[in-house]
């Protein structure tokens, strides 16, 4: 299958304004790109290589949905109290690294031109539950849950895996991968293994209700006027009652959603998070 990047790469000036740390986050680019042949290999060459892009600060939060990779790259900059000359200057160091960044991908990969695929078309997860596993501290993790599973026939698809890297002297990296366990294989001891498994690895994990991803992205997508093909899942994913929670990524946004079968949305915050102060 074809895979897809889209890099994403923006300053993240940390700045105080009245003694209150305050931060401006400014778009410098984004890219599409081909990729025949995505996987693990692959992945950390080009993480390699945008660490080594430059010296200062920088997070990479890389979130996979089918064979959609979306890589946000954060080039970030602390500054005393704010000074405008002092930001353009930073935000001119950081377009430079990330035409470095850009040139990297350039050499490896040839441009996607066309439109992403709608990945929610189809998504719905509810007939069986969901387990979202934090804090897995690498390939290693991953890998040996997933083969766990498969060796004891238990039924899953992935739904999101989400890697984050933080290089700032002392480099951090966490990742996050939800899962769908179908209805047939939902019963009390199935999930009792899962537990038990997840237990041994010291993980953090949550088990929660299934979900209609394509019917909740599509009332969200109407609401805020977006195409959907440009929607994906943020962090964040739970249900309470007849109530899901629900964060949702756009390039410029995130967005917190109240969404109930019966109602569709009854609350919806889109909170602007770049070219705009917060």
């Amino acid at each position: 299958m074809e895979n897809i990047i889209v890099l994403n790469i923006y300053d993240q000036s940390l700045f105080f304004e009245d003694e209150e740390l305050k931060s401006e986050r400014t778009s410098l680019g984004r890219k599409m790109y081909v990729v025949n042949e995505y996987n693990e290999i692959l992945e950390s060459c080009l993480i390699h290589d945008i660490v080594m892009s430059g010296s200062s600060w920088v997070g990479i939060d890389i979130n996979s949905i089918q064979n959609i990779h979306h890589y946000d790259v954060e080039l970030e900059t602390l500054n005393g109290n704010y000074d405008e000359i002092q930001h353009k200057e930073n935000i001119n160091r950081s377009t430079e690294r990330s035409k470095k960044i850009f040139n990297i991908f350039n050499d490896k990969f040839e441009n996607f031109l066309g439109k992403l695929p709608d990945l929610f078309m189809d998504t719905n997860y509810q007939d069986g539950f969901l387990v979202n596993v934090i804090d897995l501290f690498g390939k290693e993790d991953h890998e040996a849950l997933l083969s766990a599973l498969t060796e004891n026939k238990i039924q899953y698809s992935i739904v999101k895996h989400n890697k984050n890297v933080t290089e700032a002297g002392a480099g951090h990296y966490v990742e996050e991968i939800i899962l769908f366990v179908s209805e047939s294989v939902k019963s009390g001891v199935t999930w009792d293994y899962i537990k038990l498994l997840l237990d041994k690895m010291g993980v953090s994990y949550k088990k929660e209700k299934g979900i209609d991803l394509e019917k909740i992205t599509e009332d969200v997508a109407q609401k805020i006027n977006e195409s959907r093909n440009n929607l994906s899942l943020g962090s964040g994913y739970s249900k309470e009652g007849d109530d899901y929670k629900i964060n949702l990524k756009t390039r410029y946004s995130e967005i917190d959603v109240v969404w109930n079968e019966n109602k569709g949305i009854i609350e919806l915050k889109n909170i602007e998070k770049t070219q705009t102060r917060v």
